[in-house]
Order: C-alpha cells, then sequence, then structure tokens
C-alpha cells in the first residue's frame, strides 16, 4: 500500500494525518496536532511573528520525519487562515514551504469550509442536511447543503482581541458574545448539528471525563478519539463547562481533566463561540467530530 500524508498549517496548530487504503477500508497510521500559535498577535501587527513562524517550521519538519519513517512518499501541506491574513504572508508561506519540501497550498475560504465538511462528516450517521462547523484560530468556517459561511471570528482572535483579563470579566465575555452575533447569518433551516477543530474535541473530552478536576499524568489516557469522535452533548453541559473555565486563572485552567495545556489559554473563548452557535441554531443537542480539514483533504486526493 501507499501510505498518503496531509499537513494542515492553522492559525493556532499543525495537523498531520497519515492514512492509506487497503483491501478492508482506510487504516490510520498516524493522527497528531501540535500548539503552533501561528497566527498569535496578528490581530495587532498585521504580521505573522518570526518566532511563531520558527515554531511552526520545526513541527513541520519534525512531521516529515514522521511521514518518512511510515513509509509516506506522498505529503500534502494546506494552510489557512493565518497565511491567508498575514501582511507577510508571502515571506513566511515561503519558509513554511521550504521546510515542506514543496509549495504550501494555501487554501481559499471556501475551499477549506468545503473540505472540513467532508472530513469532519466521514464516519459519522449526522446526516447529508447536517450544519458543519468547524471553530479555528482566527475563522470559523459554516457549511450546509447549498450554502457556506465564514466568520472572522476565532478562538485565538477572540482571546487576543476581547479577553484581556485572567480570568475574563463578565464585560469581556458579553462583548465576545456581540462580536459573534454580529457576523452570524439568519439559521439555516439545518438538520443536525456538528462541531469540529480543537475547541470542540477538547470540551468533548472534558465533558467525558466529568466531574475530574484534576488533570491526568498522561493527557493521551484522557483524550480517545473514539469516543469523542460522535459525542453527543446538550448546551446545557456546555453551559456548565463554561463556568467552569471563566471561573479559574489560565494557570489553574491548564490543570483541568481533559486539557490540553498549550490550548487552555483560548479555550474560554472558544467555548463562548461555541455556545453562541448553538443559541443562534436552537438545537437541544450536539454532534462533536473528531475529524475535519485533513481528513477532507486526503479524502479528496484519495486516488
Amino acid at each position: 500500500m501507499n501510505p498518503r500524508a496531509v499537513i494542515d498549517v492553522g492559525s493556532h496548530s499543525v495537523l498531520l494525518l497519515v492514512a492509506e487504503e487497503t483491501e478492508k477500508g482506510l487504516r490510520v497510521l498516524l493522527e497528531d496536532y501540535r500548539i503552533s500559535a501561528l497566527g498569535t498577535g496578528l490581530g495587532q501587527t498585521g504580521l505573522i511573528d518570526p518566532e511563531a513562524t520558527a515554531r511552526t517550521k520545526r513541527i513541520i519538519v519534525q512531521y516529515l520525519e514522521r511521514c518518512r519513517d511510515l513509509g509516506a512518499k506522498r505529503i500534502l501541506p494546506v494552510g489557512t487562515s493565518a497565511l491567508r491574513e498575514a501582511d507577510n504572508r508571502e515571506q513566511v508561506l515561503l519558509e513554511l514551504s521550504q521546510s515542506a519540501g514543496q509549495p504550501i497550498r494555501v487554501l481559499s475560504r471556501r475551499e477549506e469550509a468545503g473540505l472540513t465538511r467532508r472530513g469532519a462528516l466521514s464516519g459519522l450517521r449526522a446526516g447529508d442536511d447536517a450544519l458543519v462547523v468547524d471553530l479555528g484560530g482566527r475563522s470559523t468556517e459554516m457549511t450546509w447543503p447549498g450554502f457556506s459561511r465564514s466568520i472572522p471570528i476565532g478562538c485565538q482572535r477572540g482571546t487576543e482581541d476581547i479577553l484581556a483579563t485572567d480570568p475574563p470579566t463578565d464585560t469581556e465575555m458579553a462583548e465576545l458574545r456581540d462580536r459573534v452575533r454580529s457576523h452570524l447569518p439568519a439559521p439555516p433551516n439545518a438538520g443536525a448539528l456538528v462541531f469540529s477543530g480543537g475547541t470542540a474535541t477538547t470540551l468533548a473530552s472534558m465533558d467525558l471525563t466529568r466531574p475530574a478536576m484534576t488533570r491526568s499524568t498522561d493527557k493521551r489516557r484522557v483524550y480517545r478519539q473514539d469516543l469523542v469522535h460522535g459525542h453527543r452533548m446538550s448546551p446545557a453541559r456546555l453551559d456548565d463547562l463554561i463556568q467552569m473555565l471563566s471561573s479559574v486563572p489560565l494557570a489553574k485552567r491548564k490543570d483541568l481533566a481533559g486539557i490540553e495545556p498549550e490550548r487552555a489559554g483560548v479555550l474560554v473563548a472558544g467555548s463562548i463561540i461555541w455556545d453562541e452557535l448553538c443559541r443562534w441554531c436552537r438545537r437541544e443537542s450536539f454532534l462533536v467530530s473528531a475529524r475535519g480539514l485533513t481528513w477532507g483533504v486526503w479524502l479528496a486526493h484519495s486516488a
């Protein structure tokens, strides 16, 4: 068989998927993600920071080594919001492409939304009419049949632009909610609501480990993709998690079970955005997908 890999260079994290097609179906060899915070400070300066670029380059090089170890000769690197928006995107893209050994393809918002939808719905019984929401670092992509929408608000952008206090104040959280609502169109006539992205999988992991309030010594023992993918949550439970997350400072938030420490800093903003989208859709429950853009790109380029 011929393993293929996808590297997704996002605004907050870099994801890797290595998989191959077998006679029994798709076989995943490796999935990984690393926090790079490529888009840190982008909203204030319009620029991607050299340190963030260096972190991302190191992650890409490490991923290439893993790909070689697994025999993946075809590697598809893609980029999203930060690489679309930064004033110095051409220079950063050149540096990252050199590290990848090939050009990184920067996806348009429409491409990103469509591929994320394809990946998020794979392996789920959500129906073709599902509304898929992928919350990223600097933007949120929403797709349902015949329509897609991208709003310029994500967990990293919301944290840097609005939630300046640790822990955030009620006023800041209300401002973030207002910002999200200002970008939302009329709610679609869609089926099931499906959330994907790091905020979604982290909150699902927290829900699955409740009522634990202390961190496991091994985050891999906490995060179970087989349980997270397709996990159903209620808005009431999401409200409980927001209250928990926003009531403690970052140092304590990092120690909560189910949370990757590097993601703790943007998790309050992400959960508030998620909550506003739930209110917008008026759903009694929603599904979490542990899959997303990397899966969509891989499936779209299957041979």
